[in-house]
């Protein structure tokens, strides 16, 4: 099944390239008709987070940028082609909430998030992408971001929040949860884009996909 939509026709054109092996992005990309190449970016995303006090959303959008360049900079294409980065990350009281890596700091930072919350500071996704475009060897790029908000559920206790962080699945992205897996039993609410919570606001992304080609 195909959308018909003019998008599509103009994408023929090019070469379509995710810098990212997150499988949440791809499956976004795949369920509105896109199949990108995947070039994982080797960005160390270690950007210093003391110089970007009292402006957080431009250490995501650097850093989109970044994991964007690097893919670039390594590619041996030659054909018309575009680039799509990302990078997700958890803002609440000027403090940005990445990967925690481990159980211990999972714990931490979910456990982090509910005080934040329970001091009244708002749970804030914070989506950053970078678009490049190259056709007839000119090169232009467009950046856009997407925030959403996030409501845990009331009275949460730390025996849930270890349990949760039992399942590992939170390792590895930002924040320490998915909102679509397990993580989901955590949250109350959202108010914004479902799909930026996941890690791609794809609504955004194929309207900014339409007014740059």
């Amino acid at each position: 099944m195909k959308f018909n939509h003019p998008l599509y026709n103009k994408l023929d054109k090019y070469k379509f390239i995710l810098c990212s092996s997150s499988p949440r992005r791809l499956e976004l990309l795949k369920q509105i008709g896109i199949n990108p190449i995947i070039k994982k970016s080797n960005f160390p995303e270690n950007l210093n987070k003391l110089e970007y006090k009292g402006n957080e959303i431009q250490y995501v959008i650097d850093t989109s940028y970044g994991k964007l360049e690097d893919v670039y900079k390594n590619l041996e294409e030659d054909a018309n082609i575009i680039l799509l980065s990302a990078d997700t990350v958890i803002i609440s009281n000027g403090e940005i909430f990445e990967k925690p890596g481990n159980y211990e700091n999972n714990i931490k930072m979910l456990k982090k998030l509910c005080h934040l919350q329970n001091e009244g500071y708002k749970i804030k996704i914070v989506t950053c992408c970078t678009l490049l475009k190259r056709e007839d060897n000119k090169v232009t790029t467009r950046k856009f971001q997407c925030i959403s908000e996030i409501e845990m559920i009331e009275g949460i206790s730390n025996k849930d929040i270890e349990n949760y962080c039992k399942s590992e699945e939170g390792f590895e992205v930002a924040g320490g949860f998915k909102i679509q897996g397990f993580g989901s039993i955590l949250f109350k609410g959202i108010k914004g884009d479902y799909y930026n919570c996941v890690g791609l606001p794809i609504s955004m992304l194929f309207k900014e996909l339409c007014s740059f080609l």
